[in-house]
């Protein structure tokens, strides 16, 4: 199917402006997943698509990150999938094992002004944005996002009794 015969996306959380108001979906069943429900959470969000090679390489430095601090409840790690074509990410998500929750941007892309790939986000506990890197450097993105995750968190994150400076590398 090519972009000209595609059948137009839905519009989805159009007009919303807050980012715990918006209802994403999961991917790539498509069932609702309310932002809503994560207030008072820290949102770790990473922006990507299929199609994207540098998210392919983030995509396991991401992981390890989310794997780092599972034990902590105050945190959630969303893997937001901004794909045209949203029939590409069921093949994809079904070659890999995600720790992280996959949804569709549905415009939370467009909210945060996401204009490349990848663009990893952490939302405060209040829906601020406290962080944001647009694309890494694979030599320093855990270390980064590690720390703003614990800054974030309010040093509350478990991070497997490592410091963020003391974070392995990729």
């Amino acid at each position: 199917m090519t972009a000209a015969t595609a059948a137009p996306r839905l519009r989805r959380n159009d007009g919303v402006n807050d980012p715990l108001a918006f209802v994403l979906r999961k991917a790539p069943e498509g069932t609702a997943y309310p932002v809503a429900a994560l207030k008072g959470k820290v949102l770790v969000i990473n922006f990507w698509t299929t199609w994207c090679g540098p998210c392919h390489a983030l995509e396991p430095i991401y992981q390890r990150v989310a794997a780092r601090f599972a034990a902590s409840p105050e945190l959630v790690f969303l893997s937001a999938n901004c794909d045209e074509d949203e029939s590409l990410v069921g093949p994809y998500l079904a070659e890999r094992h995600s720790r992280t929750t996959e949804v569709f941007a549905d415009r939370l892309d467009e909210l945060f002004a996401v204009n490349s790939f990848p663009t990893v986000l952490i939302l405060d506990a209040s829906g601020k944005m406290v962080f944001r890197a647009n694309g890494f450097d694979p030599d320093k993105i855990e270390q980064e996002l590690s720390a703003a995750i614990e800054r974030a968190s309010g040093g509350s994150g478990s991070n497997s009794g490592l410091k963020a400076a003391d974070a392995p590398g990729p």
